[in-house]
């Protein structure tokens, strides 16, 4: 079984792009399994490496954007979903995210 963190929460802004946005830290209780990730359902742009690590280029603004990572030991299969704040900010504007 795959563990993964419980809440995290991504803060981006439109038109920017993050080659290590985040990396997911997942653990696996047998050592010889080996854990693989891969996007689920994801906006474009949205990518993970064989590491576990995060990137999103070129963010485009959707009050709906969501993805899903998942992350699997072979055996079995956790989604990875974090919260994510899209700033769509304006003339050089910056939003102040409130968690």
């Amino acid at each position: 079984m795959v563990k993964l963190q419980l809440s995290v929460y991504l803060q981006v802004k439109v038109s920017e792009s993050y080659e290590d946005l985040f990396s997911i830290n997942a653990t696996d209780k047998n050592p010889s399994d080996v854990i693989t990730y891969s996007v689920s359902s994801a906006p474009d742009g949205v990518s993970v490496d064989s590491n576990g690590t995060i990137s999103w280029m070129n963010v485009t603004y959707s009050s709906n954007d969501t993805f899903n990572i998942a992350v699997s030991d072979g055996k079995a299969t956790t989604l990875f979903e974090p919260q994510i704040a899209i700033c769509n900010c304006l003339n050089g504007g910056t939003l102040l995210y409130i968690i």
